[in-house]
């Protein structure tokens, strides 16, 4: 079981969501993915905790010896108490993702990043 967070700033204010998720057996070398456990739920900014149904996977590539190719996927349902926000919260979203992904792409590549040799 892992514990997840996400946090942002929008609409001028803080948001942040935390849930814990259930790792799925790790393809070694290839994939990590994980799928949410029902119930758990957490957040701020929205007045009350709310779930976050989601589940994702992290492919790697192999491209050479020093080079690996990484593809994200997430899936998630949007909390009822979000839904007059409506078609902005996957973009939001997106965007934090995208730079979720900038940020590991740059401790990788600083070798600022613990390898688990049981996962990879």
């Amino acid at each position: 079981v892992s514990t997840w967070k996400l946090e942002t700033e929008a609409l001028g204010q803080s948001f942040e969501f935390s849930w814990k998720a259930r790792n799925l057996p790790p393809l070694k070398n290839k994939m990590l993915h994980w799928q949410s456990i029902d119930g758990s739920m957490g957040g701020s900014g929205i007045g009350t905790a709310i779930q976050v149904r989601n589940r994702g996977q992290v492919k790697f590539r192999k491209m050479d010896d020093n080079t690996c190719h990484l593809q994200l996927a997430i899936s998630f349902e949007v909390p009822d108490v979000l839904g007059p926000l409506g078609n902005a919260v996957s973009p939001l979203v997106e965007e934090i993702l995208q730079a979720d992904m900038e940020r590991f792409k740059a401790l990788a590549e600083d070798g600022k990043l613990e390898v688990f040799d049981d996962l990879l």
